[in-house]
């Protein structure tokens, strides 16, 4: 059996104090004490081992003395999702109300709330790719950072510009890989959301394909109802956002899955449970062990109480024998 002890500094504080007067006040106050000619000796060896017995449990409750009293090891389904998250400057078209960003955001956040013993991993994405939240399994705290998450934190810099979708697949591969059980198959799923084109940087068919050969399915969904007018070039020609469904398409039965083009909140919705269902039928059970503690105080508790009641019992008795015997 393991014992440890965990010392709170304020339960310190209260108890010395407690401990202190309560020695000050058996020390220190020899009128309150029966004289032995006028009680029996068993009263006396009983006071003295309440006294003692409840000095040792208070110094035993500062040290707040646990062991583990129940260990087991239980298997738990866990999955691990890596969500690519399109920011580009289209996404604030408004097109699906209130606009394409906050409808894909707060879908999201749906899914979170529905995903169980899940490691989520967050890539966002526009002209680049880069990590913006670490591999967690603590969804509720993701939940907040997506809450407080706007689009104005990537402002178009003419660096940022663009969808590099092929980067956000290849940051997702090689991060799924990192933590992947090499027993499970599949290692793990990527969910693109993008609503426009691959512009910039390499073919994305390639990384697709690289994802299909490491078994990794990507859930491509497209954000998109109509081709809005988003910015003016350097010539005052209107650039309007389009989504290429044709390659997102081909992205997604590359890796054995399909596209879909959500032009509203509840068509998202819909395609997130679907995503739901499939995690749950592939997660794999790994073994984690529960430990469960048992604590002293919640013995000893109790225990002082009682004893504290029995020592006022004794002083008060013992005053008023000693009260009673002085009227004589």
């Amino acid at each position: 059996m393991e014992f440890e002890y965990l010392v709170d500094k304020g339960v310190i504080y209260v108890v010395v104090a407690i401990l202190i007067g309560y020695l000050l006040f058996w020390i220190g106050k020899p009128n309150f004490s029966v004289p032995s000619t006028r009680i029996k000796k068993w009263w006396v060896t009983i006071e003295l081992f309440i006294r003692w017995l409840l000095a040792i449990s208070l110094v035993l409750f500062t040290l707040n003395i646990s062991w583990v009293s129940e260990k087991k090891i239980i298997k738990e389904p866990v999955y691990n999702v890596w969500i690519l998250f399109d920011v580009s400057l289209s996404m604030a078209a408004k097109d699906i109300s209130p606009s394409r960003w906050e409808v894909a955001r707060n879908t999201l956040i749906k899914l979170l709330k529905k995903l169980k013993k899940t490691n989520v991993f967050v890539v966002v994405y526009s002209w680049r790719a880069f990590v913006w939240s670490p591999i967690t399994d603590n969804l509720k705290a993701l939940i907040v950072k997506l809450q407080l998450m706007r689009l104005s934190d990537f402002p178009p810099t003419p660096n940022f510009l663009g969808t590099a979708i092929w980067n956000a697949i290849l940051l997702g591969i090689d991060n799924i890989l990192k933590f992947a059980d090499k027993d499970h198959f599949p290692p793990g799923s990527l969910i693109l959301i993008t609503d426009g084109d691959s512009n910039t940087g390499l073919d994305p068919i390639q990384a697709a394909q690289l994802a299909a050969k490491a078994g990794i399915p990507i859930f491509t969904i497209g954000i998109w109802a109509e081709s809005l007018p988003i910015w003016r070039t350097a010539a005052g020609d209107v650039e309007l956002g389009g989504l290429n469904k044709q390659l997102l398409t081909q992205i997604a039965q590359i890796t054995s899955w399909d596209f879909v083009l959500a032009k509203s909140e509840a068509q998202l919705d819909e395609f997130f449970d679907e995503i739901v269902d499939f995690l749950n039928k592939n997660a794999f059970y790994k073994d984690k062990v529960y430990i469960k503690k048992s604590y002293l105080n919640q013995y000893l508790a109790p225990v002082i109480l009682i004893l504290a009641a029995f020592r006022i019992v004794i002083l008060a008795v013992g005053t008023y024998r000693l009260f009673r015997a002085r009227s004589l």
